[in-house]
């Protein structure tokens, strides 16, 4: 499905975006913003947001 294409018109062109383009821009949209918030806070003297805290799950490790 990512490759799935779809079309919009913007300033009398038509684009065309796959789904897959779509969500790496989204993706890449997101952490530069992440990035932006972490530096701030890094400057002020705060630890950086940390985008998986209790989103993995967590397993033992083995020995």
């Amino acid at each position: 499905m990512l490759q799935d294409i779809f079309q919009r018109e913007r300033d009398g062109q038509i684009q065309i975006h796959t789904r897959q383009s779509v969500l790496m821009r989204l993706l890449i949209h997101d952490a530069y913003h992440c990035a932006e918030i972490g530096q701030t806070l890094g400057m002020h003297g705060l630890s950086e947001v940390d985008i998986w805290t209790g989103r993995a799950q967590i397993l033992p490790a083995r020995t």
